[in-house]
């Protein structure tokens, strides 16, 4: 590809060298009065010639730095793009063990709102059972066994 756009560009360069500039110093020599001005037509022509071929110069040397900008730039894209897919792979792994973490609170949550409740209803039970319990913890320590006592004991 830059062999090609250095050919390319080379041609100005190669139209330049070969102009008819000698044949035209010759025609001014014949020419007499008039070659005077022939002779200065014929020296702009060819300093703007010389300028032409410098410009053309630089242009193929800007054209193949070009040229070579490109194709690094196009290896080092080629180099990124694996790895711009594997990055997207790696958002796509978090997003979803973000997803995990967020399903897993929300059971832990709502197991913790069920043992909530359940706590809630023992408390309710024990408050409502608990004057029956103590009634009978009473009435039973005397028939009881001396373990029954120590029972006893502890809720008095």
């Amino acid at each position: 590809m830059q062999k090609r756009a250095a050919r390319l560009y080379h041609r100005p360069l190669l139209q330049f060298k070969q102009s008819p500039l000698k044949s035209i110093s010759s025609r001014k020599s014949r020419s007499g009065e008039h070659g005077k001005g022939f002779a200065v037509v014929a020296s702009e022509v060819r300093k703007l010639a010389e300028r032409s071929q410098t410009a053309a110069a630089g242009i193929s040397r800007l054209t193949a730095d070009g040229v070579k900008t490109a194709e690094n730039a196009g290896q080092r894209l080629a180099q990124l793009v694996p790895e711009i897919g594997k990055t997207a792979e790696l958002i796509r792994e978090i997003s979803a063990a973000c997803s995990e973490r967020i399903t897993g609170a929300d059971q832990v949550n709502r197991a913790i709102r069920q043992l909530d409740q359940v706590i809630q209803e023992n408390g309710r039970l024990l408050g409502r059972n608990g004057g029956h319990v103590r009634r009978i913890i009473p009435s039973s320590v005397g028939r009881a066994a001396p373990k029954s006592r120590v029972l006893g004991n502890n809720l008095a």
